[in-house]
Formats: structure tokens, sequence, C-alpha cells
């Protein structure tokens, strides 16, 4: 089967529809038309619909009719099919910015589909019907996504609402409270009280009820070709929480930093925008903001001085600040390294490295 044929957009018109209206106004029937014409009447029927091309000759036939010119006839038959060509390009265009590999390996859309078939399980991802109506549902968001990775070369706006869009299908389905943010500002204690422990099948439940309990939604997500991004949070019509964390560095400093850098994207920047971590990411003074609230979150600015003494030689002073200050040694390390005391390459070993295989699985 040819899927180019099997393609045509809702909004343009083919001349059959010019035709049947004359037709209708002249009480003339399909099957008087199609004698009239030349044609047997499926061909007819294919003709009006736009799937068959009018001719020179059946233009002529067409004009003698209507007693519209044929030339009338030659000029709608070429518009149509040009905007036939331009929606189609249109729409290529559209799919091939999407990570549609990515999105049928984790069955968000169906496997085996021809182009079109897969174009029209895109839109179905999205629950639109065209690609007018996402333009129409998405485009205030893709504005936001390009401004937040408009420093990042390998962000692609349209992959990164693929990204969030899935996490919000899979925050709808879930049961939570109401959004209360002195909750989550009283509740940030509790959560950090989990950074020691190791295992991802003990605290990520318990950190999805306390969030939950909140009114936010935490949804663990990979993310497809055409988004680097640790975490992200946005609301569902401005009053329901979503925080989107991907493992992407697959260690407990690097998660748990970003776990409260997007709380305090909810505590501290309202509820209109749509905020994206990542080193990619353009940063802003609400980027800034959040930093310093994961910072002051993890290690308390009461311990930074005593945090600074410390270097790569120091692997048990490490491990005792730690103890005393109640998180786990490799986001110590981790905060060592991002200040430089800690060259990158050391003291890894004391970060919890995560298999983010079996976290996904697991979901």
């Amino acid at each position: 089967m040819n899927n180019s044929l099997d393609f045509s957009p809702t909004w343009a018109s083919p001349p059959g529809d010019t035709i049947r209206s004359i037709l209708f106004q002249r009480d003339v029937n399909i099957e008087e038309f199609s004698d009239l014409v030349g044609l047997d009447v499926d061909s007819c029927e294919r003709m009006l619909s736009g799937y068959e091309k009018i001719t020179r000759e059946l233009a002529r036939n067409i004009a003698l009719v209507t007693e519209v010119s044929e030339n009338f006839w030659l000029n709608r038959e070429k518009k149509y099919r040009q905007q036939i060509e331009a929606s189609r390009d249109e729409r290529l265009q559209w799919l091939g910015k999407l990570p549609t590999q990515d999105m049928v390996k984790w069955n968000w859309i169906p496997k085996g589909l021809q182009v079109w078939d897969k174009f029209n399980a895109c839109l179905d991802f999205f629950n639109v019907s065209s690609l007018d109506e996402w333009d129409e549902k998405f485009s205030s968001r893709l504005t936001n996504v390009a401004f937040r990775t408009s420093n990042s070369f390998d962000n692609v706006p349209a992959s990164v609402i693929t990204w969030l869009y899935q996490a919000e299908k899979i925050a709808c389905k879930e049961v939570k409270s109401e959004w209360n943010k002195e909750k989550l500002i009283h509740s940030i204690e509790q959560i950090r009280s989990l950074t020691t422990q190791e295992d991802p099948d003990i605290f990520i439940p318990q950190l999805q009820s306390i969030l939950s309990d909140c009114g936010v939604s935490l949804v663990l997500l990979q993310t497809p070709k055409g988004t680097r991004a640790s975490g992200a949070t946005f609301f569902i019509e401005q009053k329901h929480p979503i925080l989107v964390l991907s493992f992407r560095h697959k260690t407990d400093d690097h998660f748990w930093f970003s776990l409260f850098h997007e709380i305090g994207h909810l505590i501290l920047h309202g509820n209109k925008a749509i905020f994206i971590e990542g080193k990619e990411i353009a940063s802003s003074q609400e980027e800034c903001e959040a930093n310093d609230f994961a910072q002051e979150v993890l290690v308390p600015n009461k311990y930074r001085k005593e945090l600074q003494t410390l270097t790569h030689r120091d692997l048990r002073k490490i491990v005792k600040f730690a103890k005393k200050i109640g998180i786990s040694k490799g986001i110590v390390v981790g905060q060592l390294q991002n200040s430089g005391n800690v060259p990158y390459g050391y003291l890894n070993k004391l970060k919890v490295k995560y298999d983010t295989s079996k976290v996904f699985l697991n979901l």
C-alpha cells in the first residue's frame, strides 16, 4: 500500500466538495453525474473525495456538466494537490522531531507502523486529532520549553514535550491529595532522611507517598533521544504539581540534588512555568535559586565552612561528616566535586550507583 495516498489533511478541501455542492443545487445524483463525465460510480466517488486526480479531459467533461470553466477545475485541482504536499511536508517534519524510536521501544506508541499510521499514533499519544489541535494544545508549553532549553543543542523541544506529556499521563492515573505547599515545606526533613537509604526499591515508594500526601505526583521516567534533563516540574491546570526525575546520571548525589532542586521550584516559583533541570539547560535566576535551595537542604549553611575544609585525601572525614549531618556520603562527595575541593575522578566509590534498568522495570 502506498501510504502517501492514504493521507489527506482534514482541512484541505478537494475539488469534489465544490462539485458536490453544484450537483446538490441542481438536484443531480452521483450516478447521473458519473455517466455524464464518463466515469464509473466508484471512480467518480474517489475523484470527488480527492483520491483520484482531475485530468484535463475530465476537467473538460466536468465543465460541460457544471457550466464552470475547464481552467477553474484544473486550478482547483492544482491548489488542492499543493495543499496536500505542503501539509504532508509539515507533518513529516513534526514526526521527525518526535523521539518515535524510543516511543516505540517503551510502548508509548504501537510497534510496526507505517509512516502515516505512526503519525496518527503520535496524535493519539498526545490525545489530539490533528496537528492544528496539537499546536493549539502545546504551543505555550513548546515556547516555554524552547526558552528553558535554548542554550542546549542536545535538547529538542518536541522531544522534551513528549517526555513531559508521558509523565503527565502517568501522574493523572494516580490518586493524590490536594496541593499543599506548607505541608511540603514541613516534609523536607522527612524526605532528606531518605538520602541514607541506598535501595531505590525501599526509598522510592516512601518518597512517592510523602510527596503524594503533599499533592505532588512524583514520576520516574527515562528520557528519550532529544531530551537531556535530570528533572522537571510543572503544574496541570495550575493546581496539580508534577515532579519528574530521569535518573540520568545514575548516582545518589545527582538524584537527590535533582529532587530537592525541583522541590525548590515548587516551593519558590509558583505554578505557571515549566522548569527543566540539567547541566545543558539555560541558567536563570530561578535555576540559581533552586540550586541554592537544594544545597541548603542537603548541606545547611551552618555546615558549609566545615565542608570546605575537606579534600580528596579526607575519605574518613567525609564519611564521618556525612553521618554527622544525616545525609549519604555520596552527596557530600558530589558537593565537594561541584565546589572544586575534590576532582571529579576521585572518591566516586563513595557514591551509590543505581541500576536504572531495574528501577524503571520495577515501576
